[in-house]
């Protein structure tokens, strides 16, 4: 009997035992080529834990963290802990042409590090361990290094509308590889007299022609409330994340933003539908043109259902795009020039 008492204590001890070495998994990993508006470059390392029911650690549980190359040799890393409370993540769906927004806030933490071996095509392996002695692999690849162009942060125009939205724009970059699938990343924070609380803010995803954020005033008012300035900067990276392009960062008042009237200038633009002269089977070419209240053509972006165009140069303010329609079997429109409300119409052929 008390050796079958003995046996089962035995087990019970492994069972537990076995469970502790899982306490918590790594979640994601990154290799990472970063580039600065000032010159800086440096390659990151980074990882993120979290805990057997899938939620986010914010506290630090890491003792340890080794990395090795493609070749089995060791990269000296220092990993810090990172955290951060009431992020809201956004962006912009060029299916449905709208801007999409995750109205629940999450915490998130982090463990980076800077590290000044060369980068190597292939893969990356983290060997990471807990303060309980547990050990953890993470495998990452790493393709290639590029070079991305940065955000000029001297062409960013940031301010709000009568109905309390905030619009921030930017100079799309002339040129990038077209062999590059990459996208834009606009973090924004909240300010509390000039410091950020690792908490509130907002990040989000666009595409890298788009050149503008759109943030609802109801979820910009999360940021109002809790501090009196804001802290910004675009990224662009590839979507492999192997690459990132940061801007320099722009400080601004909120009491500083100005504000489109409602009675302000506005774009406007006419529309025609062609259904027959067409490429791709099934989509409509709209073509029109884009003006001010004076009849004057603009140079503007125009959006439409995912696909977009500008209106600039010697054909100043006409367009022609062909797109798909919705699931709704409809063209959402949308015109946006600097300085003017922006325009935006529902179109169903």
């Amino acid at each position: 009997m008390k050796k079958q008492v003995l046996l089962i204590l035995i087990s019970l001890f492994i069972v537990l035992s076995g469970n502790a070495a899982y306490s918590y998994s790594i979640d994601w990993s990154y290799i990472q080529h970063r580039s600065y508006a000032d010159g800086t470059e440096f390659n990151k390392a980074s990882f993120a834990v979290m805990d057997a029911g899938g939620v986010c650690v914010m506290d630090d549980v890491i003792a340890s963290a080794k990395l090795y190359d493609p070749d089995g040799i060791e990269v000296k890393i220092d990993m810090n802990f990172n955290n951060a409370y009431n992020t809201i993540y956004g962006g912009y769906n060029g299916y449905s042409s709208q801007w999409e927004y995750n109205y629940e806030s999450r915490d998130e933490s982090w463990y980076s590090s800077v590290f000044d071996d060369p980068l190597k095509s292939g893969t990356y392996h983290f060997v990471i361990t807990d303060i309980d002695g547990n050990t953890y692999d993470s495998y990452k690849d790493f393709g290639s290094a590029e070079k991305l162009p940065v955000i000029r942060s001297d062409s960013f125009h940031a301010y709000k509308d009568n109905l309390g939205n905030f619009i921030l724009t930017w100079e799309v970059p002339a040129y990038i590889s077209t062999r590059l699938s990459t996208s834009v990343k606009v973090n924004i924070f909240a300010l509390d007299d000039g410091t950020y609380k690792n908490a509130d803010n907002i990040s989000i995803r666009v595409p890298t022609h788009v050149g503008r954020v759109f943030v609802p005033g109801n979820i910009f008012q999360k940021l109002e409330a809790v501090g009196n300035g804001l802290k910004l900067y675009v990224q662009v990276r590839t979507n492999d994340n192997y690459n990132r392009t940061y801007s320099n960062e722009v400080i601004l008042n909120l009491s500083d933003l100005p504000l489109l009237p409602a009675d302000g200038p506005e774009i406007t633009m006419t529309s025609t539908l062609d259904s027959e002269n067409v490429v791709n089977p099934g989509w409509i070419k709209i073509s029109g043109e884009v003006f001010n209240k004076n009849g004057t053509g603009l140079c503007a972006m125009i959006l439409a259902n995912g696909q977009h165009m500008f209106t600039c140069g010697d054909n100043q303010g006409v367009y022609e795009l062909e797109v798909p329609l919705d699931a709704n079997g409809e063209i959402t429109l949308f015109g946006f020039c600097d300085g003017l409300l922006p325009f935006k119409k529902i179109i169903t052929p």
